[in-house]
C-alpha cells in the first residue's frame, strides 16, 4: 500500500513557514541558476528491526521557494510519499540559499523495516537543473543480524554476511585454512589441515625462519611423507617426554589424529576438556578408545593379535558404522565394516573396509553393479586416513589411481529405506534419517 501526505504552506514574502536558512543576495553574486539535494543522517546498512531516519538539505543559487517531496519505505517495505506543496510569493531575484525543510519538525522514517532487502529513498525539488526537477536516491540496506559468535556460523554464511574469507571465526577446535588464489575459507581440524597443505588446497601457514636457498627443500619437502612429517613435528613437536597410554588414562579420550606410524603422537582431548599429546606406542597401541565393550566382535582367522575383530556393521544406523570404525582406527584395533552405497540412478555399490594391525585401511569396493562406471570390475585399495564432513566420511590417501578416495553418504546407505518409505506415502526426513508416517 502506498501513502500520500501533501502539506499545504504559505510563505509570503517575510519567509514564513520553512525555515530557509541564511539567504545571500544575488547582487553581490554572479552564476547560473543550479540546485542540490543531501539527504543526511542515513547509515548504510541497518539490522532487521532496527529503527532508521534520514533528513535532507536543499541549496543552490536561484529560487528556493518551491514544492519538494520525499520517498521512502515503512516497516513493511512499502513506500510513502510525503512532501510539502508551497505557494510562494513573488521572487524578485535568484539568490544562494541553503535550508532543511524539516528543522523543528524531526525526521522522516523513524521506523525498522521487518525484512531483510535494499531499499531507495528518493527526494525531489520542484525547481529544474537544466529542463527536470532536481532529484536525488540514495540506497541502504537492511541485513538479518549477525549471531554474536561467529563461529557458530559455517565459513560461507560469514563470508556471504560481509566477513573477508582471511578473518572467518571457527569453532573451538577447529582451524581456519584459506586459498587465497579463490577466497575459499574453510574450518577444519588440525589434521585436515595438514592433508590440505600437503594436497596444495591450503596455504602453509608455518613460520618458518631461514627457508630460503637450498634450505628451500628442506622446510617443504617434495616428498608427501616426508612433507607430512615436517608438518605434524612443527604443529605437535616432538614425542620425547610425552607420557605414553601406561601414563594416562585415555580410555575416552577424544582423538583428533589417529595414532600411525607418522605420527607418533596422538592429539586429543579428555573428557574434563584438558588437552593432551601422548606418545604412540605403535604399532602395538594407539591412542584414544581403547574400550569396545559396546561393539560386536567377531574372531578373525588372519588376526596375529589376540584383539577380536570389531563387526561395526550396523544397516540401521550409518552414523553409528562409522563411530564405529573411527573408534578401531584411531585405536589401530582391527575391525571390519561394509557399507552399502547407491548411485544417484540407484544402483548399488557393495564395498569393505578393514583396519589391519598395522593401523592400515584396506578397502574393496565391487564397481560390477555401477552401470555407469565403465568397465565391471572389483577395486582393490589402501588407504590411510578418516575424514568426515556434515553428509557422510570418506577414506582417503588411497593408493588406486581410479579409486583414490571411497566417499559415504549417510542418505544414500538408506536408500532402500527412503523408497519403502515414499512407497507408503509416509515423509523421509532427511536431517534424522527416519520416516515419518503423515
Amino acid at each position: 500500500m502506498k501513502y500520500f501526505v501533501i502539506f499545504l504552506i504559505l510563505i509570503g514574502v517575510s519567509g514564513f513557514g520553512f525555515a530557509l536558512g541564511e539567504e545571500i543576495s544575488h547582487s553581490m553574486i554572479s552564476g547560473e541558476e543550479h540546485y542540490k539535494i543531501e539527504i543526511i543522517g542515513l547509515k548504510d546498512e541497518y539490522s532487521v528491526g532496527e529503527k532508521y531516519s534520514f533528513s535532507f538539505v536543499i541549496s543552490g543559487y536561484g529560487y528556493s521557494c518551491a514544492n519538494h517531496q520525499a520517498s521512502y519505505p515503512d516497516e513493511n517495505g512499502n513506500i510513502i510519499h510525503m512532501g510539502a506543496e508551497v505557494l510562494c510569493a513573488p521572487e524578485k531575484s535568484m539568490h544562494e540559499f541553503k535550508f532543511n525543510p524539516l528543522d523543528g519538525k524531526g525526521a522522516l522514517g523513524n521506523t525498522g523495516i521487518k525484512k531483510a532487502g535494499t531499499y531507495t529513498i528518493t527526494v525531489t525539488f520542484e525547481k529544474p537543473n537544466k529542463y527536470y526537477p532536481t532529484t536525488i536516491s540514495k540506497e541502504f540496506r537492511v541485513v538479518k543480524p549477525i549471531k554474536e559468535n561467529f563461529n557458530e556460523l559455517p565459513p560461507l554464511k560469514q563470508i556471504k554476511s560481509g566477513i573477508k574469507f582471511h578473518n572467518v571465526e571457527c569453532k573451538e577446535g577447529l582451524e581456519l585454512v584459506y586459498k587465497k588464489a579463490d577466497n575459499t575459507s574453510a574450518c577444519v581440524t588440525l589434521t585436515t589441515e595438514i592433508e590440505l597443505v600437503i594436497r596444495g588446497w591450503a596455504e602453509d601457514n608455518r613460520v618458518l625462519i631461514g627457508c630460503t636457498g637450498e634450505r628451500l627443500s628442506e622446510c617443504y619437502p617434495d616428498n608427501t611423507q616426508e612433507y607430512r612429517r615436517a608438518l605434524y613435528d612443527y604443529y605437535f613437536g616432538s614425542d620425547e617426554g610425552l607420557p605414553t597410554y601406561k601414563d594416562l588414562d585415555i580410555s575416552k579420550m577424544r582423538t583428533i589424529n589417529a595414532c600411525t606410524s607418522k605420527p607418533t603422537i596422538c592429539y586429543g582431548e579428555l573428557e574434563n576438556g584438558t588437552q593432551v599429546r601422548i606418545s604412540c606406542d605403535y604399532p602395538i597401541h594407539g591412542c584414544g578408545v581403547r574400550s569396545f565393550d559396546n561393539y560386536k566382535k567377531v574372531e578373525n582367522e588372519n588376526n596375529s593379535t589376540n584383539s577380536p575383530l570389531i563387526d561395526c556393521n550396523d544397516k540401521t544406523d550409518p552414523h553409528k558404522e562409522y563411530q564405529c570404525f573411527k573408534d578401531a582406527f584411531s585405536s589401530c584395533h582391527v575391525a571390519t565394516v561394509n557399507p552399502e552405497i547407491y548411485t544417484i540412478e540407484g544402483d548399488p555399490i557393495y564395498t569393505t573396509l578393514t583396519i589391519s594391525t598395522d593401523c592400515k585401511i584396506h578397502g574393496i569396493a565391487d564397481m560390477s553393479t555401477d552401470r555407469f562406471w565403465g568397465t565391471p570390475e572389483i577395486i582393490s585399495t589402501q588407504c590411510d586416513e578418516i575424514t568426515r564432513n556434515e553428509y557422510g566420511w570418506s577414506v582417503i590417501n588411497c593408493d588406486a589411481n581410479n579409486l583414490p578416495e571411497m566417499q559415504f553418504n549417510f542418505e544414500m546407505q538408506l536408500y532402500p529405506q527412503i523408497l519403502e518409505c515414499e512407497e507408503n506415502d509416509n515423509t523421509w526426513v532427511r536431517e534424522s534419517l527416519e520416516c515419518v508416517g503423515d
